[in-house]
């Protein structure tokens, strides 16, 4: 089967066109997404440290607060049978340390001292809540104090049943005798979602004598969450080891509702989370649980995963201090790093497309300016065999643009025209020779 050399010319130019862009792309593609991927993963884990370092100088100022106020109890430099004082030592670690939102002191006897942020009264108010058990009698009674710790109000409360040593705060730094950190919850009063931090103080003769607690709301964690800059659409959030997702760039969002009522009583679980991408994320991650549905990760964890018809990054890193069952995760789409090599993919397609075009039509020409001399030496040869030198005049063959296919048209011309005159001359001869056969005929 005979293959004619316009096609021939023609795949072999496409050929040689896409076959160099698919190996020369798909080669340039596959590496500088592998390079974009671990950029972006160093990336997230850059951003999941500084996470980490933020929360934790966050949350320390509770800790700090806590192991001064133990100090001082233990000391006696701060005694806490003098509730004057005690309330103003209070009231300054709330100057002190504006992130606190309470600090309190419980006794073995269910004596309780509590100064909290209050606006009921007062902006940026405080109050200050005292359980005491004076002669077998117990009394609760409230003080609310304006910015400048000015008394506004105050009042007894004979309802009132709390009891601090039924606390989670004040039964957890007693079983472990030292720093205890509650599990995030949302407090009564402000609706805000926060910890306790507690410990246990002494006497000089190891008797104990109270467990000094501090309140800190984490919501500022999801302000400073929010801020944090994934990409361009990507997000991060923080799980407790028990999956209460504990921020988040919605704080609302965190704050698990039964429906009818207003106010929260915990944190939402993230496989009930309203984030479809971070639900997604963590189910993509398929992180290993115990028996108590608690997370079990000991180092930063990758996964992927699609959504909506989007593929997706995301990352898992454990807090490295055990005090703090933490995990912070977060998500990114790919586009928000290979958008841009896709769409210069996708322009590589069209510009290697126009060229095939412009390259076709060159193909076509020169394929023509070839195929045509070719052609033209075929009929000469079918003439030249058929006895025909009419085609000698035709002097086409010698009007292509290749000097090589030209020369050979013209050295073929030449030729056509030699045999011409050897055909004429044959004739002359022929015809001569006719004649005298004539006349030698007539003669004899």
């Amino acid at each position: 089967m005979k293959i004619s050399i316009r096609l021939v010319l023609f795949l072999s130019f496409l050929a040689v066109i896409w076959g160099t862009f698919l190996v020369t792309t798909t080669s340039s593609q596959l590496t500088s997404e592998k390079v974009l991927e671990n950029h972006a993963r160093v990336i997230m884990a850059n951003i999941s440290s500084y996470a980490m370092e933020q929360s934790q100088n966050y949350l320390g100022k509770a800790q700090r607060a806590t192991q001064l106020t133990k100090r001082l109890l233990h000391s006696q430099v701060l005694v806490q049978e003098n509730g004057q004082a005690l309330e103003n030592y209070f009231q300054e670690q709330l100057v002190t340390y504006p992130d606190i939102s309470g600090i309190y002191l419980g006794t073995p006897d269910g004596n309780f001292f509590f100064v909290s942020r209050n606006d009921k009264h007062s902006p940026g108010g405080t109050r200050t809540k005292i359980i005491s058990h004076e002669n077998g009698v117990r009394k609760v009674h409230y003080v609310w104090r304006d910015a400048q710790q000015n008394l506004v109000f105050e009042e007894d409360d004979p309802q009132d049943k709390y009891d601090p040593r039924t606390r989670p705060w004040y039964q957890g730094a007693m079983a472990t005798d030292g720093i205890y950190w509650t599990d995030p919850y949302i407090f009564y009063t402000s609706q805000k979602p926060g910890i306790t931090i507690s410990g246990p103080t002494y006497s000089a003769h190891g008797q104990l004598r109270g467990i000094v607690g501090v309140d800190i709301e984490i919501d500022q964690l999801s302000t400073f969450i929010a801020k944090l800059r994934i990409g361009t659409n990507g997000r991060a959030f923080m799980l407790n080891r028990n999956r209460d997702v504990v921020a988040f760039y919605d704080v609302d969002k965190i704050k698990f509702r039964q429906a009818g009522k207003l106010t929260s009583s915990r944190l939402v679980k993230i496989d009930e989370f309203s984030d479809k991408y971070c639900r997604a994320a963590f189910r993509a991650l398929g992180i290993a649980q115990d028996k108590n549905s608690q997370i079990l990760l000991n180092r930063a964890e990758y996964a992927e995963f699609e959504l909506d018809g989007e593929s997706y990054q995301a990352m898992f890193t454990p807090f490295p201090n055990p005090q703090w069952p933490w995990v912070i995760g977060m998500y990114m789409p790919e586009n928000d790093y290979l958008g841009a090599l896709k769409q210069n993919q996708i322009n590589n397609y069209l510009i290697t497309f126009a060229i095939s075009v412009l390259a076709s039509f060159l193909i076509l020409f020169i394929a023509r300016s070839i195929a045509r001399p070719v052609i033209g030496l075929r009929r000469y040869a079918e003439d030249i065999a058929a006895g025909d030198f009419s085609a000698v005049q035709d002097r086409s063959l010698q009007q292509g643009m290749f000097r090589e296919i030209s020369e050979t048209a013209r050295r073929f011309d030449d030729l056509m025209t030699q045999l011409d005159q050897s055909r004429k001359r044959r004739q002359q001869v022929e015809e001569s020779l006719r004649r005298k056969e004539d006349q030698y005929a007539s003669l004899v």
